[in-house]
């Protein structure tokens, strides 16, 4: 076989050359090192090195490596060389059993032949590095087309240029002829800042003053935009040895890199790009798997965000090893990886997520440090979900949500329910933050009784934050808290809270001189700098004795943020008012929660009294907790207090203070309770 082989590296420098092809390319007085050497070697494939890899002894390797070698008919290109008389099909091929060169270029001889036109056999004479030879120059356009740098001939002679189809869509060009332009052409899409610079580097190649630069610039996108791109040039010379073409090597830096370098894994780009190929091209089922390390944020708090992305970079590799062949691993955010699994089903993600907590399970942060990971986990399929990128992975990000919402470290699939309650969140959003901005429309304060277990007297209230809006009704605080922190508000409602339910205190305290109020607040709020001054400001204003006022955090609250709360209640204790822990027994706090948190008030929770009658355990722990309270100087009230049955059983317990409850009534407006209560019955 009649073949011909070049190879040329990363940047496109000629590395290696045979006879064959060295009799029919016209490289004399090329001054480059690579040639230099090919030129003094009589016998250019002894040291060829594609040859002393495979060890093809004393054959060409044109004739063993190339024998079988799969060829792409994309790059097939046809030349005439008439030299030798001979017409050659040429193809350009991925090089990819040899670390050191990238492309190969091998010419079959087909046939003794003649089909091209006149105009050709003039241009044909004519090699690139004397002008350029549009036939050659269609080979680098095809080379240019599946690389991701752009390369630009530059003519010192003609001043011509010759510019890739790809570039020249990135520069916004349409019309073209045989991508050659003058230089006024490659300088108009040079930023005005960076032009003079560049003008002195192809003046100074022009005179061989220098033969290489390295620099960075700014050229103008089809749209006018600054893009930054870094050039790479290098100079070549006639036979003359005179300075002849500039090869300009271009990479623009707004691509965006499709892998993480510190994990080694594809980032969201590469999965964005493999998933729109599989929906153009397949039809298979596929599953975008999202998993959240849901503390990894902590992690970093604790012991560094090193530490944290050092437990990245370990569960990226370990996560590797359990990769099926249907499987793909992506880092889509620091701390969320994607799996993309293609024919895969709800059952497959599912012991996929399994194998990934039982490795979490023993997966120790530190070795030293008993602290684990916990994951959430959500997924979309293809077709079922969508048949688009960005509605599949929207899907996965609501169904992970849903699963981070629900605390329970399991995976959640996307399903239309999710929709509609990712819906029903976004309009609430909307519809609070008019009503932030409409003073407050919408909310309201309700207030329920504090009743002494001993004589069945009125000794304050809670009140309690309700909203209502005319699409959704009646809104509970369980959904419309969370979405007032997350917007950034609790501290401003907050303060509502607080200086309504102080005005509902001093009337009351009309009636009954020592009537408390307990108001709930969030512990961002409590966090907030300014929070002890607003409470020092509402004490002066409304002239409000600071011991009826007390301030309810739930104890899940307070265990998740003990080591901030504790001088803050301190803080607030100082100024006389009183503190009270929320819901208490529902955590997973112990007892020495109540040595380690200075609070006034437990209010224990209502899962406790509804088996006060049928276990033991519930009449036990109330009696158990009311006793130890009682002498700690802690209040007690029960809540959920709802039958006579339930009243006549605490009231044994003579140490629980107080009951709040349905028994005595609902929360309701101020001016219902105060019909209700602020009368001789209860007073």
């Amino acid at each position: 076989m009649n073949a011909v082989v070049y190879a040329i590296d990363d940047e496109f420098n000629l590395t290696y050359a045979n006879e064959q092809f060295r009799e029919i390319a016209n490289y004399k007085g090329v001054r480059t090192k690579c040639y230099e050497i090919l030129m003094e070697n009589e016998y250019p494939c002894a040291s060829c090195p594609i040859k002393n890899e495979f060890g093809f002894k004393n054959q060409c390797c044109s004739d063993v490596y190339f024998k079988n070698m799969p060829l792409n008919e994309t790059c097939k290109r046809e030349m005439y060389y008439k030299k030798l008389d001979l017409y050659y099909k040429v193809y350009i091929t991925k090089n990819e059993h040899h670390p050191k060169y990238k492309y190969v270029l091998t010419a079959f001889n087909i046939d003794k032949c003649k089909k091209f036109s006149s105009a050709f056999e003039d241009n044909r004479k004519q090699t690139l590095f004397n002008s350029f030879d549009f036939k050659l120059l269609d080979f680098y356009n095809s080379i240019a087309s599946v690389c991701e740098d752009y390369l630009i001939f530059y003519n010192l002679k003609t001043k011509n240029t010759y510019i890739p189809d790809k570039l020249l869509y990135e520069l916004g060009y349409s019309e073209k002829s045989k991508n050659l332009f003058s230089e006024s052409t490659l300088y108009r899409s040079i930023h005005e800042k960076d032009l003079s610079e560049f003008k002195q580097f192809i003046r100074k190649m022009s005179s061989g003053e220098i033969e290489f630069f390295d620099t960075v610039i700014r050229i103008l996108n089809k749209f006018g935009k600054v893009i930054f791109a870094k050039l790479r040039a290098s100079l070549t010379y006639d036979q003359n040895l005179k300075p002849n073409v500039v090869s300009i090597m271009i990479k623009l830096l707004n691509k965006k890199p499709v892998v993480d370098y510190s994990t080694n894994l594809p980032n969201r780009f590469h999965l964005k790009n493999l998933t729109e190929e599989h929906l153009r091209n397949k039809h298979t089922p596929m599953a975008i798997l999202l998993i959240e390390f849901d503390n990894l944020t902590n992690i970093s708090k604790i012991f560094g965000r090193n530490i944290a992305d050092y437990v990245v970079i370990d569960l990226a590799e370990t996560f590797q090893h359990i990769m099926k062949d249907n499987m793909m691993l992506f880092l889509f955010e620091w701390n969320i990886f994607a799996i993309k699994i293609e024919t895969a089903d709800i059952r497959e993600c599912m012991e996929l997520v399994d194998i990934i907590k039982n490795i979490l399970s023993t997966y120790k942060v530190l070795p030293e440090k008993n602290y684990y990971l916990n994951i959430s986990a959500g997924c979309s399929f293809f077709p079922k979900d969508s048949n688009s990128y960005n509605t599949l992975i929207s899907n996965a990000e609501y169904a992970l949500e849903q699963s981070r919402l629900d605390d329970k470290h399991r995976l959640i699939s996307f399903s239309k329910h999710i929709l509609q309650l990712k819906y029903r969140k976004n309009k609430l959003t909307q519809i609070i933050g008019d009503s932030m901005s409409n003073n407050f429309s919408g909310f309201y304060l309700v207030y329920q009784s504090h009743i002494d277990t001993k004589t069945d007297k009125l000794l304050g209230a809670e009140s309690l934050a309700r909203f209502t809006c005319d699409e959704f009704g009646s809104v509970s605080p369980e959904e419309f808290i969370p979405i007032l922190e997350e917007m950034g508000f609790i501290q401003d409602f907050g303060k509502w809270v607080l200086t309504e339910s102080v005005k509902v205190c001093i009337h009351a305290q009309k009636q009954l001189k020592n009537f408390h109020i307990n108001v709930n607040v969030s512990y961002l709020q409590l966090l907030d700098d300014s929070f002890i001054d607003f409470l020092k400001d509402i004490l002066n204003k409304y002239a409000l004795t600071p011991n009826t006022l007390f301030l309810e955090l739930t104890e899940t609250s307070i265990v998740k943020n003990k080591n901030d709360l504790i001088q803050k209640f301190k803080n607030i204790q100082e100024l006389g008012i009183k503190v009270a822990m929320d819901d208490f027994g529902v955590g997973s706090s112990s007892l020495g929660l109540l040595k380690e948190i200075p609070i006034d008030m437990l209010k224990i929770d209502k899962i406790f009294v509804k088996g006060i009658n049928s276990n033991k355990f519930d009449a036990t722990f109330i009696q158990f907790i009311g006793s130890l309270c009682s002498k700690a100087n802690i209040t007690t009230c029960l809540e959920g207090v709802e039958f006579e049955s339930e009243l006549n059983s605490i009231k044994i317990f003579s140490d629980i203070d107080m009951i709040q409850g349905y028994f005595y009534g609902k929360p309701s407006t101020y001016e219902t309770f105060a019909n209700e209560f602020l009368n001789n019955k209860y007073l």
